[in-house]
């Protein structure tokens, strides 16, 4: 079935397209191939689900997305803001910008940034554990800095974390939501 889609011309798609509900372009066409592969090779369920998701009894077997679980770290205060300290979706975990608080959301190292950059990756050490990762998990990191003179002082304090290689990252200097925070670091990881 698939090397039959793969054989036709786009004008044969085009003629085609009512009786197979076949795409019209060049790059819909190439989507669409990728899509039979999944339903063919991959046996996806009919909307693209991954064939390991698990089924709803509810539906009567018909599959579903895993919803995204809430991550807080055990002890942690409830944050200040309409977020969530971090996401886990199948075997992704994302954090939120974390900054330098403690769990009873106290400001750790008022002013210097090893302090802080040791709390931030603390927290996102604690919230990749309750997702079941580690920071070797961690494929990208965004960093956020007040200061770019803080910049290396900030990096001495990332290595600690990070002493087997490091992931992608982006670094940004920018403000911050309060004044007195110096740093603020997310991360995405992948596990398994």
């Amino acid at each position: 079935m698939v090397y039959y889609f793969i054989s036709l011309s786009l004008k044969d798609c085009v003629k085609a397209r009512s009786s197979y509900n076949m795409p019209t372009t060049i790059d819909s066409l190439a989507s669409y191939l990728f899509f039979l592969h999944g339903m063919i090779v991959e046996k996806r369920g009919p909307h693209g689900e991954h064939p390991r998701l698990f089924k709803n009894d509810k539906n009567e077997g018909r599959y579903y997305q895993m919803k995204p679980e809430i991550i807080i770290p055990e002890g942690w205060e409830k944050p200040f803001a309409p977020y969530s300290p971090a996401v886990k979706k199948g075997n992704m975990v994302f954090t939120a910008g974390q900054v330098a608080l403690n769990e009873k959301g106290e400001l750790t190292g008022k002013g210097d940034i090893k302090a802080q950059t040791r709390q931030v990756l603390e927290n996102v050490r604690a919230c990749l554990e309750e997702a079941g990762a580690k920071m070797e998990d961690v494929v990208l990191a965004h960093v956020f800095l007040t200061d770019v003179s803080k910049f290396g002082e900030m990096n001495e304090v990332y290595r600690e974390y990070f002493p087997e290689g490091f992931p992608a990252r982006a670094c940004v200097i920018t403000g911050l939501v309060k004044e007195e925070f110096l740093v603020e670091i997310g991360v995405i990881a992948v596990t398994g």
